[in-house]
């Protein structure tokens, strides 16, 4: 940077102009969010040393080890990226995603009936994982209807209802809830910040009123289809009946927290509860290290999902601020669904906790999340609040 500067400055005959053109230039160069890149380094070692405690409930520390190393290593290549490509190409990038999720209910491997992988070339791509990379990619597709008014909204509305759709042919409730609720705040805080030049109030209210019928839509439609029987009917029931069979393991979770310490161990056997390692993570730490230890990792999570908040609403560009916007609805509502689960206040389901839970594509998406945020950072200073649109028809 400095023999840059030096050679530019070199070009310049006007010596009193210098002072001005190198203030200038060292203003608009781009920025590395160091406090970032430690807070995640920080979070990323106290997760391989909890899974490498030795505790034979967590298994496979050297693999948990080893994507972190690659995760971490793909958040700094993201970070080198230039993201105001895809004021361009999110909507292509969008629809290849779809591709990907589509083939998934189609042709994916299935455990208990759910979809949850697609094999390609003998590896297992998780797609609750790569779906949340559709959070932020939307929040560029947002952008690229700014100025467009209803046909706007309407088309904004397409985009979040298709990956919604397709989650519940998985079937996925649990994933179709989290991309529905995140694009709905992405869509709802674009309409505030004046994107579509509509009616806001109009729009919260039918919008949201909308979505709030959808519960009760979801419920009779599943019953119905699945003709009030099988795994996924029984699901969608106990979400209204806590007294459901199939809220065993809520209640199960419940009796554990019960006898947790604060500070220390209450004990923990194997068997007490599945996949310790991943969606079960935080009810194993608070029953093997006190309620104290689970307290503290979602303290530092939540702590980073305000971080990525903080930095996305203060950026200058638009697009940079939805994106980042996106980052931040895929990790805050990860990380409350996986709470909800792992203190019985919901279904106990097949959630992750960013960097914490086991799973190589759930690693590596949580530092690609990362590396997005640090891309739209870097380039604070350099990019225009606008990129030039050219509004198609899709």
């Amino acid at each position: 940077m400095e023999e840059y500067i030096k050679t530019l400055l070199e070009q310049v005959r006007c010596k009193k102009a210098h002072a001005l053109i190198e203030g200038e230039i060292r203003v608009h160069r781009p920025e590395m969010a160091w406090d970032m890149v430690i807070l995640v380094a920080a979070i990323s070692i106290i997760a391989i040393v909890l899974h490498a405690l030795p505790d034979k409930n967590m298994q496979g520390a050297g693999k948990f080890a080893f994507f972190t190393v690659i995760g971490f290593v793909m958040m700094l290549v993201v970070y080198r990226i230039d993201y105001s490509f895809m004021a361009k190409y999110a909507r292509g990038i969008a629809a290849f995603i779809l591709c990907f999720q589509f083939l998934a209910v189609a042709s994916g491997a299935k455990v208990n009936g759910v979809g949850v992988s697609l094999v390609i070339n003998g590896y297992n791509i998780v797609v609750s994982a790569v779906l949340m990379l559709y959070i932020p990619v939307y929040g560029a597709v947002l952008y690229q209807y700014h100025g467009t008014g209803m046909v706007g909204i309407a088309k904004s509305v397409f985009w979040l209802a298709v990956p919604v759709i397709l989650s519940l042919g998985l079937p996925n409730l649990e994933l179709a809830v989290i991309l529905g609720f995140s694009m709905a705040v992405l869509l709802t805080f674009a309409v505030y910040k004046g994107w579509f030049k509509i009616s806001k109030k109009r729009f919260y209210l039918i919008f949201w009123g909308s979505i709030l019928l959808l519960p009760i839509s979801l419920y009779f439609g599943t019953i119905m289809f699945y003709g009030g029987q099988g795994y996924q009917a029984a699901r969608v029931r106990a979400v209204f009946d806590r007294s459901s069979d199939i809220r065993y393991m809520a209640k199960l979770i419940l009796g554990y927290l019960g006898d947790c310490h604060f500070i220390g161990g209450s004990g923990f056997s194997d068997g007490m509860v599945p996949d310790v390692g991943c969606s079960h993570i935080l009810i194993y730490l608070m029953v093997s290290y006190g309620i104290a230890a689970g307290l503290t990792i979602c303290g530092i999570l939540i702590l980073l999902s305000i971080k990525v908040f903080k930095i996305s609403v203060k950026q200058k560009n638009q697009l940079g601020m939805m994106m980042g916007c996106g980052c931040g609805m895929a990790f805050a509502s990860n990380i409350l669904f996986n709470i909800f689960g792992n203190t019985g206040l919901f279904l106990s389901t097949a959630t992750f906790l960013p960097f914490f839970s086991s799973g190589g594509c759930n690693i590596v998406v949580s530092y690609i999340l990362v590396g997005i945020i640090m891309s739209v950072y870097r380039y604070k200073n350099v990019f225009p609040k606008h990129f030039k649109l050219e509004h198609a028809d899709s």
